[in-house]
């Protein structure tokens, strides 16, 4: 199982290769970081599922949070699911 450092540097590595900005690089490992804390806090457990992402954002937009904020957290998130785990996030 990969640990949360891991997951982060796939994501980092990923972009890093595919020549995205430090600022946005930055942002998604930020906005990844989040998520894997409040996927940890809530219990969820591997493997990872489209389910909790929904509810993770639903939280944060409910919790206030602006929709540009949100917006980039579903885009690092995307990201993450199709570009480190493998999977589609719709």
């Amino acid at each position: 199982m990969n640990t949360h450092t891991e997951y982060l540097q796939k994501l980092q590595d990923w972009m890093e290769l595919r020549n995205y900005s430090e600022a946005t690089v930055s942002a998604y490992n930020c906005a990844l970081r989040q998520f894997l804390e409040w996927r940890e806090a809530e219990g969820f457990s591997a493997p990872f599922g489209q389910e909790e992402a929904r509810r993770y954002l639903l939280s944060r937009y409910r919790s206030g949070k602006k929709w540009q904020t949100v917006n980039g957290d579903y885009s690092a998130m995307r990201k993450f699911y199709e570009h480190v785990l493998g999977q589609a996030l719709a």
